[in-house]
């Protein structure tokens, strides 16, 4: 690769051998997005290659061993190896081109040449979560333990960086110690045209009401508390939830309906895509989006299946805000941000109201092209790194509040 004056993006990947997974989806479209608007964007994938990734000219491929169920010894090869491939990598960037790295504790696969005075290229840290908070709540005690020791000293290394929300954004801000660098929220987005529109159903009071969510889910998607709600509801109407995807929660939500005696009520479908996907999407009135994000000690989300739903154009619940709806945005219902269970009587009463709108898809599919797109989305970032990061350097701090 030729050091060249030319700006040039190259987004670090650790790629686990799913493509239909939302990060990969998230970092393919932006790449894609950057190429198409003449950007020197590439893809470097590192990790469990096979043959169902593409192999548009964006994408450069660097297989390593998977090291699933692997012990020590075949992880720390492991680590090592990506270790090289990064380093071998960043030693043909030059001043004009950036690493893009989705910030987690790299230290298993930092290089010497990471480190800010042994490269040439700038570096800017991606976040969507508070590291410290987010190990508490899975239990990732080891991250934790790095986190608290060495996070400062590798958000150091960064030139800038970009928060999915504004709380993440103020967040990594006020933890650097060295002076200001340029921090700008850029929240989530997603490829509309990707998305197909739903058909509703027809909604019927006191009759039967479809609800549908997708997750690989977590304790933070919070369905357990829709799952004890749906527990205590004696009304008329006859209520389906459809949980689509799988995930370390999906044995404790099992057992839950097991216990509450609603088995009958909520269907496990684990993973499903495609038009089969599409098919249950049709035959849903509303989606579950996530109900948990005070677990993680947030109140402000930036989450890709929220914009997959308003895509589609289904209505839906979450508990937090979120920077790119207002508080009113009419097809989306918040709940108290606790431990609460979910009130069954006020999702129907929300239901009704949206579905009597049967133009709510299209509405909420023309919301999704004017602020959810990652076209829009990547030209804040290409702003952002041309005028904050490649030319001016260390320009004034651009993060929101």
């Amino acid at each position: 690769m030729n050091i060249g004056s030319r700006m040039r993006i190259i987004f670090l990947f650790l790629y686990n051998g799913s493509t239909e997974s939302g990060i990969y989806k998230k970092a393919f479209s932006q790449v894609q997005l950057l190429n198409n608007m003449g950007i020197d964007a590439n893809l470097l994938l590192i990790g469990d290659i096979n043959k169902t990734v593409v192999n548009p000219p964006f994408i450069i491929r660097k297989p390593v061993i998977s090291g699933k169920n692997d012990g020590a010894i075949v992880r720390i090869i492991r680590s090592r190896k990506i270790a090289g491939i990064v380093r071998d990598y960043i030693r043909n960037l030059g001043p004009s081109d950036v690493l893009y790295v989705r910030y987690s504790l790299l230290i298993p696969y930092c290089p010497i040449n990471f480190f800010r005075p042994f490269r040439k290229c700038k570096l800017i840290f991606e976040h969507n979560a508070i590291p410290h908070k987010e190990y508490l709540q899975t239990r990732e005690f080891l991250c934790l333990l790095f986190e608290f020791f060495f996070g400062n000293f590798v958000l150091f290394q960064a030139d800038g960086g970009i928060g999915v929300t504004n709380e993440i954004t103020k967040f990594q801000r006020n933890k650097l110690w060295e002076g200001k660098k340029p921090f700008l929220t850029i929240s989530n987005g997603i490829t509309v045209d990707s998305i197909p529109l739903r058909s509703p159903p027809e909604f019927v009071p006191n009759q039967n009401i479809t609800i549908i969510c997708v997750a690989h889910f977590s304790s933070w998607h919070g369905v357990d508390r829709f799952i004890l709600g749906l527990s205590g509801y004696a009304g008329k109407s006859s209520i389906t939830l459809h949980l689509v995807g799988d995930g370390a929660e999906v044995p404790n939500l099992e057992r839950l309906c097991i216990k509450n005696g609603i088995s009958d009520r909520v269907i496990f479908h684990g993973f499903l895509s495609g038009l089969e996907l599409d098919r249950l999407f049709d035959q849903s009135h509303i989606a579950i989006g996530e109900m948990g994000i005070h677990r993680k000690k947030l109140s402000e989300s930036s989450t890709l299946k929220s914009r997959e739903y308003c895509s589609r154009g289904i209505p839906y619940i979450i508990e937090s805000s979120d920077p790119d709806f207002p508080d009113d945005f009419p097809y989306i219902m918040r709940i108290p941000a606790d431990e609460s269970p979910i009130d069954v009587g006020r999702v129907l009463m929300f239901a009704s109201r949206v579905c009597q709108d049967m133009d709510h898809p299209e509405k909420m599919r023309q919301y999704a092209v004017e602020h959810l797109d990652w076209s829009i989305k990547m030209k804040q970032l290409k702003v952002f790194l041309e005028e904050s990061i490649v030319k001016n350097g260390s320009s004034p701090d651009l993060g929101s509040p």
